[in-house]
């Protein structure tokens, strides 16, 4: 599993970034996505659970591979 292999790896993570693959669909952000938004749902927090969280911005993507998305809390404070 690249997963566990990558968690063995010594790689620093950008704290203003993140990645994220949708393992339930084949497709991916596109040529073009890029200003678009990562929202996420059922948080835990009450106040928001009808609500998406906007999380990140769409950055760039690898195909097949997942998005890259900058981290919009730390450049605005939630």
């Amino acid at each position: 599993d690249t997963t566990e292999i990558l968690l063995l790896a010594n790689l620093d993570i950008m704290r203003n970034e993140m990645c994220s693959k949708n393992s339930e669909r084949d497709t991916d952000h596109l040529m073009g996505d890029s200003g678009g938004p990562l929202i996420c749902k059922n948080t835990g927090d009450p106040n928001e659970s009808t609500k998406g969280v906007l999380v990140g911005v769409v950055s760039g993507h690898a195909r097949g591979k997942g998005s890259f998305f900058t981290r919009v809390s730390k450049y605005y404070g939630f």
